[in-house]
């Protein structure tokens, strides 16, 4: 039984190295990339000062973008135009990013798995390293358990 054990640990294993590897090299697309550098650059194009916060923040509410975008307004002729144009980029960006990370689909991107270095995107190390943990971390003792 021991043996039969033994096996069935290490196909699980290879199971979930070859999981994982899918994983990883679907988020390391060299398109996505590519596609998710063209979002940025047309915002840097506009104005934006983009880190990876703002990369993240692009997928999501984009609060840090909008109050970018109501700081450069303020500085501007017509404030409201200024911010109105700034919002549409922002609101182009979005889209497009959210299209990027494949949230139209059962199985999305993400966001995390990227970050900006130099203003341009970069596939995470550190993401990838935190996902290989979580497929080699075995469980821990089920402290709810009767052990007699």
């Amino acid at each position: 039984m021991k043996v039969k054990n033994n096996i069935i640990k290490k196909d699980m294993n290879k199971v979930k190295k070859e999981e994982l590897d899918s994983i990883l090299k679907r988020h390391n697309d060299k398109n996505t990339i590519e596609n998710m550098q063209t979002i940025v650059n047309r915002l840097i194009e506009a104005g934006f000062t983009i880190s990876t916060k703002e990369l993240h923040d692009l997928s999501c509410v984009c609060a840090l973008l909008t109050k970018q975008a109501e700081e450069m307004a303020k500085s501007k002729e017509n404030q409201r135009e200024a911010y109105m144009r700034l919002g549409a980029e922002i609101n182009a960006a979005t889209y497009a990013m959210r299209e990027a990370l494949l949230y139209h689909t059962s199985t999305p991107l993400d966001a995390d798995a990227y970050e900006i270095v130099d203003n341009c995107v970069m596939f995470s190390q550190t993401w990838a390293e935190k996902k290989a943990q979580e497929y080699i971390t075995r469980p821990k003792n089920n402290s709810y358990a009767w052990n007699p």
